[in-house]
C-alpha cells in the first residue's frame, strides 16, 4: 500500500511536471526533488526489487531513467552513502539478468542501459558509473553487448560509447593537469575486456548494419582515442 501511494501520490506527479506530453497549456509548478521525496522513493524501490521479479521491475527502472535526467536526482543517485541506495539496487538486480538469461528479462535489460546512459548527464553520476561500479556496469555491459535482442545490443552500444567518452576525457583531463600519472594496469586489463566483447560482438552482428557501425567506431574510440 505505502509503494502504491507513493508511486502514485508522489513519484508519478513528480515526473509529469518534469517531463510534460504536452507545453501548450500553463504548466504546474515543478515538484522538487527534496531528500525526503528520494529518500522515500529509495525505500520503495528497495521494498519492491525485494518482492517482485526483474521481469516486473522495469517500469520502476523505466521512472528512475527519466528522473535521472534531473540534476538533483542524478547528484542523489551518485552518492554512495545512501542507505538504502537505489542505484546500487538496480544494479545488483542486473547480475540476476545475466545469470539468467533464459527469463524474459530483455526490457529489465534496455531499461536499465538506457537509465545508465542517461546518467552521464552529471559529472558525479557518471565518475561513479565509470569508478565505483565500473565492475558492475561491465558485467552488465559484455553480456548486453552479445545479446539476442538488436534493441539490447543498440542500447549497449550506446551506453559503451558514454562510457569511452568518459574514460577518454579523463585521461584528457589528467595530461593536461601533468600530474604524471599513467593508468593502472586495472584500467589497461578493464579497457582490454571491453575491446575484445565490442569486436566479438562486431563478428556475431548480422542483421542491424546501424549496431555494427556503431560498434566499430567505437572499437576505434577506445583503441585510438578518436571517433573518425
Amino acid at each position: 500500500m505505502e509503494a502504491k501511494e507513493t508511486l502514485a501520490g508522489v513519484i508519478v506527479p513528480f515526473l509529469k511536471t518534469q517531463f510534460p506530453k504536452e507545453i501548450q497549456t500553463p504548466l504546474p509548478s515543478p515538484i522538487p526533488a527534496t531528500p525526503a521525496l528520494l529518500g522515500s522513493w529509495a525505500r520503495i524501490t528497495s521494498i519492491l526489487s525485494n518482492v517482485l521479479s526483474v521481469s516486473s521491475l522495469f517500469p520502476l527502472v523505466d521512472m528512475w531513467r527519466l528522473a535521472v535526467l534531473d540534476s538533483q536526482v542524478a547528484v542523489f543517485l551518485s552518492n554512495t552513502t545512501n542507505t538504502p541506495d537505489p542505484f546500487s539496487i538496480l544494479i545488483g538486480k542486473a547480475t540476476t539478468v545475466v545469470l539468467n538469461p533464459s527469463q524474459n528479462t530483455h526490457t529489465y535489460m534496455l531499461t536499465l542501459l538506457r537509465f545508465l546512459a542517461n546518467g552521464f548527464s552529471c559529472s558525479s553520476l557518471a565518475r561513479r558509473i565509470v569508478g565505483e561500479a565500473r565492475d558492475s556496469v561491465t558485467a552488465l555491459l559484455i553480456p548486453a553487448l552479445l545479446c539476442d535482442n538488436s534493441s539490447v545490443r543498440m542500447a549497449a552500444a550506446s551506453l559503451t560509447f558514454n562510457v569511452a567518452v568518459c574514460v577518454r576525457n579523463g585521461r584528457l583531463d589528467k595530461a593536461l593537469k601533468r600530474d604524471g600519472q599513467g593508468d593502472s594496469d586495472k584500467q589497461g586489463d578493464w579497457e582490454i575486456e571491453l575491446v575484445t566483447a565490442l569486436i566479438e560482438a562486431i563478428a556475431r552482428e548480422n542483421e542491424n548494419e546501424d549496431t555494427s557501425e556503431s560498434i566499430t567506431s567505437l572499437v576505434g574510440f577506445i583503441l585510438l582515442g578518436d571517433t573518425t
